[in-house]
């Protein structure tokens, strides 16, 4: 039996074979995932007469999504969809936000690198192969940890007066942050609030 060998050429060849392969049915898997929701929204498959039927298509636009196997163009499904009195609203999936060109798994890695001490310009070099350079620009970067800051702070200045914690834990420790462009150890106080259902 003779064996044959594989060149460098062939190997990366099958992988972007392999690649493609994967990142279609990512594709196809999102459209239908937003297909199902729709038909939902409408109360009607496509080209399905019923009653039910509460709206109808209106084409499908073309959108650029960021996700962690990289860039993916989509089609997203249009539709109106009718209220009880009798007027119409665009249809807004909630699986794909109208304004949203990045998945939260992206936004979640970047704010992990962010509060590890990493700085944006890192960020954006560190994920440019993933996801391109356009997908993850400083302003994005900063829209996303404005985002996070602005939780913390909602969170931060909520009301406990009402609140009732039977067992506090009280603790503190240091932690590494980044601080006007340098990591430095910040000491950290924290208190646990368990509350009596547990």
């Amino acid at each position: 039996m003779q064996e044959t060998s594989t060149s460098p050429a062939t190997i990366l060849q099958f992988r972007q074979d392999i690649e493609a392969q994967f990142r279609r049915h990512i594709r196809e898997a999102l459209e239908t995932a937003l297909a199902e929701e729709l038909a939902a929204a409408l109360g009607s498959a496509p080209h399905q007469r019923t009653d039910q039927r509460r709206g109808y298509r209106n084409g499908s636009i073309e959108r650029t999504i960021t996700t962690p196997e990289g860039t993916r163009g989509v089609t997203v499904p249009r539709a109106r969809i009718a209220d009880r009195d009798g007027r119409t609203t665009e249809f807004h999936s909630q699986l794909l936000p109208r304004y949203a060109r990045r998945t939260r798994e992206i936004d979640e890695a970047i704010l992990s690198c962010y509060l590890g001490g990493v700085n944006s310009r890192r960020i954006r070099t560190a994920l440019k192969p993933l996801l391109g350079e356009r997908h993850v620009s400083k302003s994005a970067v900063s829209r996303i940890v404005g985002r996070l800051k602005a939780l913390f702070a909602t969170w931060q200045g909520r009301d406990l007066s009402t609140e009732r914690y039977p067992i506090v834990f009280l603790d503190g420790f240091h932690l590494k942050v980044r601080v006007a462009r340098r990591v430095v150890s910040v000491p950290v106080l924290a208190a646990l609030g368990v509350t009596e259902t547990g």
